[in-house]
């Protein structure tokens, strides 16, 4: 490592890498890349636990049998045989790996890649400890048995301190001495943990930040033995050019909302629309991880280098937005299977939300399952809008509050980068054209999440003419219900004819 000007293909040849969440959003992204873009990388030690029938080399099969391995298996099929499965878990002792498996990554492993965590904003916190923060410590203390490690990657959220509104690239204190917390997990039960949890997360929104903030003091300690960074990305949409525009494959966060938005069934928001809200492609943060890996074993850091991997301060992009853009695109690219006519009203006030939710969601989901089961359906939306409702809750910190993401390091990073490499692992920023990557976020959510094919959007948009229209009817049914009730027959006769007059007109129109 003397060469300083050492580029990321140079360093990564004949490297062996290990990775937690291997099978995560951002894991199967990761390992991807490194295989693509790596011919003579060595091999790639995932950790897989076993989940329900599914062993760990079943798993693996799934995962690169999904669409996102198909470019790398019509391009470099041969390279998927240095993927290695390593059965463990990360929230048992030691992770879970055998002492023959102990002893073959001892020797091997150069890089490792943490990307392992439970991103469930409403997770007990039992459980959020034992995976993001228990899970971190037996990273830390597995690579202190390695010989020849170079740099461990952390990857945490933009978010860890959100409590906070401006956030630095460096470690901010918190109200718990980590390793009294990490004690405390080992005895206490499951209930004591559960009853005081607000008390002990105290100003952070969920269990998530919270359990986050503290494993980057884990990954700061360890800086004094190991050479390691932290990897902060901000809120992680679908990709944007890399290998797949658009690929996505989980409901969390915005795409939950966005998705059920496209259907029809959920169209009340709590945000403020002038916020602005911080998103960020997942090939982006994968290609900071690769960056950010050669970085910091390139220079020796002495100390924890982290990287806001944020859009906010050179792309900015705000909620209202973002939800009309996604609206626009939701239209323009309907699903196959629409409820009703997608719609969104965005409410900054809490009680006009409440009160739009109650005559947008709750009523008609009541009044359609009682419809539903005169008529032997069985459709429930009464369940569905509570999940949604739930969802939308966990997020309402996010979409009502804004920050500012400081990233010097991030853009030194990048132009510290040659050219060659800051096209293969491109991570500015300001490329990103937000029109165009939320039409693809659409298209990917529908295509990957819903599974519905490109050859079925012309049926699907000509129907959507027809909600469209039933919508519109609807709204002027009701309207005329309101004006015969509260202002007479005159007034509803009036609206009707003009009603009839737009009818006739339409006709000419298309005829």
């Amino acid at each position: 490592m003397d060469d300083l000007n050492l580029t990321i293909e140079t360093f990564f040849r004949g490297k062996s890498i290990f990775i937690t969440g291997a099978t995560g959003f951002v894991g199967k992204i990761l390992i991807e890349k490194l295989l693509r873009s790596f011919n003579e990388i060595d091999t790639i030690y995932i950790l897989i636990r076993k989940k329900g029938a599914d062993s760990p080399s079943k798993r693996l099969q799934k995962m690169i049998d999904c669409t996102l391995f198909n470019t790398l298996k019509s391009q470099k099929p041969q390279a998927l045989q240095k993927l290695k499965v390593i059965s463990g878990d990360i929230s048992t002792t030691a992770l879970g790996i055998s002492e023959s498996d102990l002893c073959l990554l001892k020797d091997k492993v150069n890089i490792v890649f943490h990307t392992a965590a439970t991103v469930k904003f409403d997770e007990d916190l039992k459980v959020a400890l034992a995976i993001n923060l228990l899970g971190t410590k037996e990273v830390v203390d597995f690579c202190k048995e390695l010989n020849n490690l170079e740099v461990l990657v952390h990857v945490s959220t933009a978010y860890s301190n959100c409590n906070r509104k401006d956030v630095d690239e460096k470690i901010y204190p918190v109200s718990w001495d980590v390793n009294k917390i990490i004690q405390a997990t080992y005895w206490m039960n499951e209930e004591l943990i559960a009853e005081h949890t607000s008390q002990i997360i105290g100003s952070w929104p969920n269990t998530y930040t919270f359990t986050k903030a503290l494993a980057e003091h884990v990954i700061a300690d360890a800086s004094k033995d190991l050479p390691v960074t932290i990897v902060r990305p901000s809120i992680i949409l679908s990709t944007a050019n890399d290998p797949i525009p658009g690929w996505i494959e989980r409901l969390n966060g915005p795409t939950g909302i966005v998705s059920a938005a496209s259907k029809g069934v959920y169209n009340s928001f709590l945000l403020h629309q002038w916020a602005i809200v911080d998103m960020i492609p997942a090939d982006i943060v994968v290609n900071l991880l690769i960056c950010s890996a050669w970085d910091t074993a390139n220079r020796k850091a002495k100390d924890v280098t982290i990287y806001n991997c944020c859009t906010s301060a050179q792309n900015p992009l705000k909620w209202g937005d973002f939800i009309s853009q996604c609206l626009f695109h939701v239209r323009r690219n309907p699903s196959e299977k629409v409820l009703w006519y997608p719609k969104a009203h965005a409410y900054s006030n809490r009680f006009l939300y409440n009160v739009g939710c109650f005559f947008q969601h709750i009523f008609p989901a009541y009044l359609l399952d009682t419809l539903n089961m005169f008529m032997k359906r069985n459709i429930k939306l009464v369940p569905i809008h509570k999940k949604l409702s739930k969802a939308s809750k966990a997020v309402e910190y996010f979409t009502t509050n804004e920050w500012h993401f400081k990233n010097d390091n991030f853009i030194r990073l990048h132009n510290s980068l040659n050219i060659e490499d800051k096209k293969t692992f491109c991570f500015d920023v300001r490329k990103i054209n937000w029109s165009s990557y939320l039409e693809n976020y659409v298209l990917g959510i529908r295509k990957h999440i819903f599974g519905e094919s490109d050859c079925t959007l012309p049926k699907a948009r000509q129907m959507l003419i027809w909600y469209k229209w039933a919508h519109r009817m609807t709204r002027f049914v009701l309207v005329i219900f309101i004006l015969k009730i509260g202002v007479g027959k005159n007034a509803a006769k009036f609206m009707l004819d003009v009603f009839n007059k737009c009818l006739l007109m339409r006709e000419e129109l298309i005829y």
